[in-house]
């Protein structure tokens, strides 16, 4: 038999503790289940990846006064390629801001590698002239991981209404405070949120060419802006080893005060 003290601590440990042992045998059941069904256990993960360039391959013996011709008409459209590099999750929309706001995106096209991912809403619309938006919207289905999708917007000068030619690199990336550059969002099935600025700078860590004039040669550059996030999603039996470990800090927490005030 416990002594009266030792019976009367024993009255007073917390009710949390009876649920901290159901929630570990309901863990230690669904770690089985999980082993069971998956064989071991895999961590998944949501991630994009993006390229914003011309989009041009010069044809052999292309002069440069050619190319710098064909330079103005594709930096003024460029393309803009997403990539799913998730484990399981689906892209479901992609929205890119133009970032100097005295530019604007006129029009879309799109250019789909995979014919499966299909843009099921967009924004602005295909009509040259059209809807202007300082925000290119598009959602997607069927963008499983692995597939690509491409797509091409005109950029037009505010100030001329799509008159002049612009370079894509301008509008995006040529503000001095990142805030008010380009922004990126990348949404998920699975509800999660990827978001990321357009960085001037190229993989090698090279200032990107900002500049509306377009010359011959030497002066007529190309290459893309590189950019991509990606996140791991915690599995199940993580996010329930969490909860048991939030639970037992907050019956520690209160029954340590309940002993203060004893």
């Amino acid at each position: 038999m416990l002594p009266a003290t030792a019976a009367c601590k024993t009255a007073r440990i917390p009710a949390c503790i009876a649920s901290l042992m159901a929630i570990a045998v309901l863990l230690a059941a669904g770690a089985v289940l999980l082993t069971a069904g998956t064989g071991a256990a895999r961590a998944e993960s949501v991630g994009y990846t993006l390229a914003v360039s011309e989009g041009l391959i010069p044809a052999p013996g292309t002069s440069f006064f050619q190319l710098s011709q064909q330079l103005m008409v594709a930096n003024d459209c460029p393309l803009i390629v997403i990539g799913n590099s998730s484990t399981s999750a689906s892209i479901t929309n992609f929205a890119l801001t133009i970032g100097d706001t005295s530019y604007n995106f006129d029009a879309v096209m799109f250019v789909t590698p995979n014919p499966s991912v299909t843009a099921t809403s967009f924004s602005p619309d295909t009509i040259q002239g059209g809807i202007r938006v300082d925000q290119l919207s598009v959602n997607f289905s069927g963008f499983v991981p692995g597939q690509q999708f491409g797509i091409r917007t005109d950029i037009d000068r505010d100030a001329d209404n799509g008159l002049s030619f612009t370079n894509f690199r301008t509008a995006l990336l040529a503000a001095a405070d990142p805030a008010n550059r380009a922004h990126v969002t990348v949404t998920f099935s699975d509800g999660n949120v990827l978001t990321d600025i357009l960085s001037p700078f190229d993989q090698q860590g090279n200032t990107v060419v900002l500049t509306s004039s377009f010359r011959c040669a030497p002066t007529v550059s190309m290459g893309s802006i590189q950019s991509g996030e990606s996140m791991v999603v915690p599995e199940p039996s993580a996010l329930l080893l969490a909860a048991v470990g939030a639970t037992a800090g907050f019956c520690l927490i209160g029954y340590r005060q309940r002993r203060r005030t004893q």
